[in-house]
Order: structure tokens, then C-alpha cells, then sequence
């Protein structure tokens, strides 16, 4: 009797952590829910063809374009590229996808780039990269892992996105991006740059930025703050705030100024609806907490980030024309896709920081209008 109901407990317990590790959409995810640092994409769409990889030999690597989508499964149709030549604006950060596949499975895949040299030196800690990760959604542009393994038959992308220092002169630059199977070099893919000598406005001059609202709610409930149980772990703790600063950072870097407060309960068909920081929160434990300090420590800690418009008061929906910029559904990481209770895939940017593909094209588009 005692061994059954150990087995009925550990069916219930597995049966539990299936429910809670499920997508918006229903698929599992066979991981720890709200996945931090590494995870696992979820399975491909499509199965590879053996007929189509078997012509693929070796393993093969190339700059691809960083306006197409290359699927994982697919043998890329490009011509293998191993020198790219890129054109800027001081000040401007431009974009570079580069591709590798292989009919046979790679092991420790890492890209390494190199600095740029001309007149002056632009280091490689100028460029934000990392593994472009499948995602039913915006594919996620993975700043994390340092290395990954390919799987055979498959086509792994990479990001480059290169911010040009405002104060270096003009003229060409040279580098290269490194791609290697452990310590074996599978390709040395070269970059050129092209500095123009004229200089990009700061963000804080541009003109036709989107009005992106932040959610911050999303990220109180990713980070498991979603529980008001002590003031090192409640949402609006320092806490909150330490995990917001990257993401806030990064919006006020394209041009976003205005501040948004939150004067209503707003949209409940997402998955985490803003509420009303003016009002009065009432714990589980019977005691009560004014949000009216929310709304001052919110704005203060937006100014904090680079935000220094107005502030704007939005009631229950989002203005004509907004966007928000991290209303994540559940499990984004794997599955970002629109689903009956979040009806929009309404992110730009992922847990931990992690830019989308989308967010690099918004600002590559952005760039382009203050030429």
C-alpha cells in the first residue's frame, strides 16, 4: 500500500510539472519553466531531407543576409560568401548574419570576432552577437551561450551587430568573424567596413520613433517575483528594478523618451495586464500597500535609464500606433507565438536582454530615417 501511493504521488508530481511547463500554445517544453540562461528550442517545424542534405559536404559556412530567415532544417539557398562589406555612419550600428550547416552533426560550435583596424580601432566589444535561436515567434538572437552544437542536417545563423564609435575617422576597416568546431577552424569569414565620415544624431534628436511601451509586470512575474511575499522578492523591489535596468536601458538607446504611468487596469487579454500604480495593493496576509510610491519610483528609475521626456498617462488601452516592447507570453524563450489568451506576439526583446531579430531590423529601419 505504502509503494502505491509512492507511485500515485510521483505520477500526480510528474502529471503537475507537465501542466506547468507548457507554452501558451500547449507544447511542452520538456525543461524547468521560465528558462534564465540555457534552454532548449523547442522541435523544428519541419524534419530535414536526407535527399537534399546528402549533396551538402563537409561543413559549410558563409555570410548570409541579415533581412532573411534561414530554417534550421533547410539547406540555405545562398552563394557561400566569405568576404561581406559593410557601409556606416559614425555612430550607427550595422547588422551582419552569418550561417553555417552541415549534413553531420558539429560539435562546439563557437563564432569569435575579431576587432576592426583602419585608422583607428574598432573592438570587437563594439558588437552585439549571438546564436540566432528558433522561435515559433521573433526568432531570438541568444547573446548567452558561448558555444552550441549543431545538429545534422541542420543551418545555424549568427548575428553580428556592430555599433560604430561616434569619435573614430573615416576610411575602411578590416576584421573577421572566426567560426570554429572546438579548437578545428571550419572558416575565417572577413569584414570590411566602409566609414562614411558623416556622423549619425544621437537618439535623443531622432525623428519618427514609435511610441514602445514597457511592461513592467511581465518581468516581475518571468523573474518568479510574481508572489508579494518579502521586500527582497515583491515586484517594485530592487530586485525588480536590478532585472528591468538592461531592458529599459536598451529601449531609451533608440530614441524612446516619454515615460509611461499606468493610471488604470489595462488589457487583461495579455498575459500580464498593467495595473493601476496609484492604487492600493492588498496582501495576502491582510496588510495593505499604497502604489502611489510605485508611480514616483517608477519614473525615477525610468529617468535613471536615459528616459528624459514627459510622462505619460495611459488609462485602460495603448494609445493608436503603440507597441509594447515586452509583454511577453508565457514561456517566450520557446514560444512566442499570438495564442486565444495573448492574442499578439507584442515583444521586442527577450528575458535576459536578449534582442529578436526583430528588435535589430526596427533599428537598422530607424537608422535609416535620420540619414
Amino acid at each position: 500500500m505504502k509503494r502505491l501511493c509512492i507511485i500515485i504521488l510521483l505520477f500526480v508530481s510528474l502529471l503537475s510539472l507537465g501542466a506547468q511547463n507548457r507554452t501558451q500554445n500547449g507544447a511542452l517544453t520538456s525543461q524547468k519553466k521560465y528558462p534564465l540562461l540555457n534552454y532548449f528550442e523547442l522541435p523544428q517545424p519541419s524534419k530535414p531531407d536526407p535527399a537534399e542534405w546528402g549533396k551538402v559536404s563537409g561543413v559549410q559556412a558563409s555570410w548570409g543576409s541579415a533581412g532573411a530567415t534561414y530554417a534550421k532544417t533547410k539547406v540555405p539557398a545562398v552563394r557561400v560568401l566569405r568576404s561581406i562589406r559593410l557601409d556606416a555612419w559614425k555612430g550607427e550600428t550595422v547588422m551582419a548574419q552569418a550561417i553555417v550547416w552541415s549534413a553531420r552533426p558539429v560539435s562546439d560550435l563557437t563564432f569569435t570576432l575579431s576587432d576592426l583596424r583602419g585608422p583607428a580601432v574598432i573592438p570587437a566589444s563594439a558588437a552585439e552577437t549571438g546564436f540566432v535561436r528558433f522561435n515559433p515567434g521573433p526568432d531570438v538572437i541568444d547573446t548567452f551561450p558561448q558555444s552550441l552544437d549543431l545538429q545534422p542536417m541542420n543551418c545555424q545563423p549568427y548575428w553580428v551587430a556592430l555599433s560604430v564609435p561616434r569619435g573614430i575617422p573615416a576610411g575602411l576597416y578590416e576584421g573577421s568573424l572566426v567560426v570554429r568546431s572546438g579548437a578545428s577552424v571550419v572558416a575565417k569569414l572577413k569584414i570590411t567596413l566602409k566609414l562614411d565620415s558623416r556622423t549619425l544624431p544621437e537618439p535623443s534628436e531622432w525623428k519618427g520613433v514609435p511610441f514602445i511601451v514597457p511592461n513592467p509586470w511581465s518581468v516581475a512575474r518571468y523573474y518568479h517575483l510574481e508572489e508579494w511575499k518579502t521586500e527582497y522578492t515583491e515586484p517594485w523591489s530592487e530586485k525588480h528594478f536590478a532585472y528591468m535596468r538592461p531592458l529599459m536601458e536598451r529601449l531609451a538607446s533608440i530614441g524612446v523618451r516619454d515615460i509611461p504611468v499606468f493610471d488604470a487596469d489595462g488589457d487583461t487579454s495579455i498575459t500580464d495586464a498593467f495595473r493601476n500604480m496609484t492604487s492600493v495593493l492588498h496582501r495576502s496576509d491582510g496588510t495593505e500597500r499604497s502604489f502611489t510610491d510605485v508611480r514616483d519610483a517608477w519614473i525615477a528609475f525610468m529617468r535613471s535609464c536615459g528616459f528624459d521626456g514627459g510622462v505619460l498617462n495611459l488609462t485602460k488601452d495603448l494609445p493608436d500606433g503603440a507597441l509594447w516592447y515586452n509583454s511577453w507570453p508565457a514561456e517566450v524563450l520557446l514560444d512566442g507565438r499570438a495564442s486565444a489568451d495573448h492574442p499578439g506576439d507584442s515583444y521586442l526583446v527577450y528575458p535576459g536582454n536578449r534582442p529578436s531579430v526583430r528588435w535589430m531590423l526596427l533599428l537598422r529601419d530607424l537608422q535609416q530615417k535620420q540619414k
